[in-house]
């Protein structure tokens, strides 16, 4: 028994989770036994919760929206992705030095209504204006909630922000165009830069607007 004790240990200590133990012992051996089966026990779900952990860091890193984790108070960024850097400027450090999340805010009654819906178990989700290092104002949505640890305890924040400031400039030249064809000006067509399905949509009322005057 001491043995396989010994042996155990070893392969834990390596990173390995050997199979639980089922042999069946008696006095101390046993205790022993109890003991080596829980500790396989937890390791495997420390393993389970720490795979789980890069797949979701992984899936966090990649996105191509801004993410954030911050501390309980909504202040201190714990992490950010790569997307946030690029939209906003800042590195984790950078960002914090500046006074944290509260930085980005235009306004900041917005920065505190979020954190507020938060901790009475909300989530929080509207239009804002946020500012990059830069200085520049930039139109998103931002969804935002509570992290919580297995008791259920809030300890700290996410946030996934999405930049809209196409989506503002593509709905603003069709509303132009809308509202120049009701005073009967059909000659203007949407000449903005745009991607995607913005783009289709810019293409397609531009076409449409081709067709009507022949």
């Amino acid at each position: 028994p001491l043995n396989v004790a010994a042996e155990y240990v070893d392969r834990i200590a390596k990173g390995e989770i050997p199979p639980r133990i089922t042999e069946a012992y008696q006095g101390d051996f046993n205790e022993i036994k109890n003991n080596l089966n829980t500790l396989i026990d937890v390791t495997a779900e420390n393993k389970v919760r720490a795979e789980e952990m890069l797949r979701i860091k992984g899936a966090v890193e990649a996105s191509a929206a801004p993410i954030v984790i911050t501390d309980k108070k909504g202040v201190k960024l714990l992490s950010l992705n790569k997307a946030f850097t690029e939209l906003f400027g800042y590195s984790l450090e950078a960002i914090n030095a500046a006074g944290g999340l509260p930085a980005i805010f235009v306004n900041a009654s917005t920065g505190r209504d979020c954190w507020k819906s938060i901790m009475s178990g909300k989530t929080w989700q509207d239009e804002l204006e946020l500012r990059t290092r830069d200085n520049r104002i930039i139109p998103a949505t931002l969804c935002s909630d509570a992290v919580k640890n297995e008791g259920g305890e809030i300890i700290g924040c996410f946030g996934v922000i999405n930049d809209i400031t196409e989506q503002k400039v593509v709905l603003g030249a069709v509303q132009e165009l809308v509202e120049r064809a009701k005073e009967g000006d059909l000659s203007a067509r949407a000449n903005v830069t745009a991607s995607g399905d913005y783009k289709d949509l810019v293409d397609g009322i531009n076409q449409m607007m081709d067709a009507i005057i022949g």
